[in-house]
């Protein structure tokens, strides 16, 4: 594994954003008789979404798709989160049952959603651990959450399964 992720190569696998349908969508964000930010990061959303696909105002996505990359905060061990380490395993199952918030929410608007642990400190389905790359992350107070070779597996599954997602339509 190289020492460090190629972001010149990686970069040209993305393709700029349109800043005219981008521009068009903010003014038009802008222009609603609303209070700023009334929608919190909808509005940044909507604006790259408009970018991305080049059209002002954005349409609807076809093929809807959340996916949830399940995680362990290492640093919870130390106490500083509002929720104990267990608690991660704990939403993971309530995620795989679709019995989660963000399972409701893309039920509501139509989207699927796929729900995969890159580093949960538990003990998860293995059909759903295709990507881990490792159990649990680092105390951030001791230690790196991850080394520089799990961030770049990291990363590079992370392009792994966007492909496997637009591939299969989303």
């Amino acid at each position: 594994m190289t020492a460090e992720l190629d972001l010149d190569a990686l970069a040209g696998l993305v393709q700029p954003l349109d800043a005219e349908a981008s521009a068009a969508t903010r003014q038009r964000l802008d222009s609603l008789a609303r209070s700023p930010d009334a929608l919190g990061r909808l509005d940044e959303l909507t604006v790259w979404l408009a970018g991305a696909q080049g059209s002002a105002p954005p349409r609807d996505p076809d093929r809807a798709r959340v996916v949830v990359f399940a995680g362990e905060h290492g640093v919870a061990y130390a106490g500083v989160s509002a929720y104990p380490p267990e608690a991660t395993a704990w939403m993971f199952q309530l995620a795989n049952a679709g019995g989660s918030a963000v399972s409701s929410l893309a039920r509501t608007v139509g989207a699927s959603s796929r729900l995969l642990d890159l580093s949960v400190d538990a003990s998860t389905p293995e059909e759903l651990q295709t990507y881990k790359v490792r159990r649990g992350s680092g105390r951030i107070d001791q230690e790196d959450a991850l080394t520089l070779a799990e961030a770049q597996t990291a990363f590079r599954n992370g392009i792994a399964i966007a492909d496997e997602e637009v591939d299969g339509g989303a």
